[in-house]
């Protein structure tokens, strides 16, 4: 049996709380915003869709955070590119400052409705998705996506397939790995959908405009944790 590595045990750890991490933020982003904070395939098709229907408005509100997660993956390949010592880490503390700022914005309006602080909030969330992301890229060197559900579930697949073929045991280390990512996944998006959905409405003082917000402290506190361990 192959022998696994400790960075390997350690880079299939922070792709599950990665996945996790994601679900929440992708969630709390669609149900606030009605726009995705991770996964922007959707957010591309959501563009055809405003063209098509002449929302130009919602077109340039999703054009706006897609282009922001655009510069931020080139941001986050340019400062990781200049800047010494543990990149990781210091992309990593980024993501956290990001995430600090969009929990400070207020929900001045109801969910699926965009103002101008939202949409301050979603530029911040494109660029921390980027960060996110291609931070893990670098780390990465087993080929888990720990955001994009589609690329692991046809990697699941495809060691399924492979493992069959080659006569090797079905639900190797891998697969299990990918298995736990796409679960844990789910798990996040389970919780933020919960939150967003059955957290009471108050009518004044501060929950009034944060008690959406208070679900993005789950994520923060992984990212803290994960920042530990780079």
């Amino acid at each position: 049996m192959k022998q696994i590595g400790e960075r390997q045990r350690t880079e299939a750890f922070i792709a599950i709380l990665l996945s996790f991490i994601g679900g929440i933020l992708d969630v709390y982003c669609l149900y606030n915003f009605n726009i995705y904070a991770l996964l922007h395939t959707g957010n591309i098709i959501k563009l055809a869709a405003y063209l098509v229907d002449g929302d130009w408005m919602m077109f340039l509100i999703t054009l706006t955070i897609v282009l922001s997660f655009a510069g931020g993956v080139y941001l986050s390949n340019l400062y990781g590119h200049h800047h010494l010592g543990n990149r990781n880490r210091h992309s990593m503390r980024i993501s956290m400052g990001l995430l600090v700022l969009a929990i400070c914005i207020p929900n001045d309006v109801n969910p699926g409705v965009i103002s101008p602080m939202k949409l301050g909030a979603g530029i911040l969330f494109g660029l921390l998705g980027a960060f996110l992301t291609n931070n893990f890229f670098r780390f990465s060197t087993y080929g888990y996506s720990a955001t994009t559900m589609t690329a692991n579930i046809n990697r699941l697949m495809t060691n399924l397939y492979v493992n069959r073929q080659e006569g090797k045991g079905t639900f190797d280390y891998s697969v299990k790995v990918y298995l736990l990512i796409f679960a844990m996944f789910i798990v996040g998006a389970i919780i933020g959908y919960a939150y967003m959905r059955f957290v009471p409405e108050v009518s004044s003082g501060f929950l009034r405009y944060y008690r959406y917000n208070l679900v993005l402290l789950i994520p923060l506190l992984g990212m803290r944790y994960l920042y530990s361990l780079l």
